[in-house]
């Protein structure tokens, strides 16, 4: 029982280190094949539909 239990603890460390090795692998290919411009767009979008924007929001001093 208690090694059933480790086997699959094991398995569990083992798939969160390749997913991790893994998406840095394919977030560097993608990075590297669509260049940095496309990348930092990316980035800027991403922020704002999440709204995490680091700008100023100038239309807020107009009201």
């Amino acid at each position: 029982m208690l090694g059933m239990k480790l086997a699959e603890e094991d398995n569990f460390v083992w798939g969160v280190a390749l997913g991790a090795v893994f998406g840095l692998l394919l977030g560097s290919v993608i990075g590297t094949l669509l260049g940095h411009d496309s990348v930092a767009y990316l980035r800027r979008l991403s922020q704002r539909v999440l709204g995490r924007e680091e700008d100023v929001n100038f239309e807020i001093f107009v009201q």
